[in-house]
């Protein structure tokens, strides 16, 4: 059975997962939700991910918060003062 999930709206959507190869040759799986049943259709939400949904109603794969990675995105690392970088050298 079909991951589904039913936003505020009322509308259905189906979780699916896909491969695909990146510029560096390194594989990764995406994952999208339509509201039909496609090719890569996926049966539970994966480890790690919890559907959210956004500010139009429609329903986003999000990482689980708190799973202890402790890594922070480039955009949001800061330096040893507090400071706030961009991630670029200077």
């Amino acid at each position: 059975m079909a991951f589904a999930y039913t936003n505020s709206k009322g509308q259905t959507y189906y979780l699916h997962g896909r491969e695909v190869q990146l510029n560096n040759d390194h594989q990764r799986t995406i994952y999208f939700f339509a509201k039909d049943q496609r090719d890569g259709v996926l049966n539970t939400v994966p480890d790690g991910w919890q559907v959210m949904e956004g500010r139009n109603a429609l329903p986003v794969l999000a990482k689980q918060e708190g799973n202890g990675s402790g890594s922070k995105s480039k955009s949001a690392r800061s330096n040893a003062n507090g400071k706030r970088s961009n991630g670029r050298k200077r």
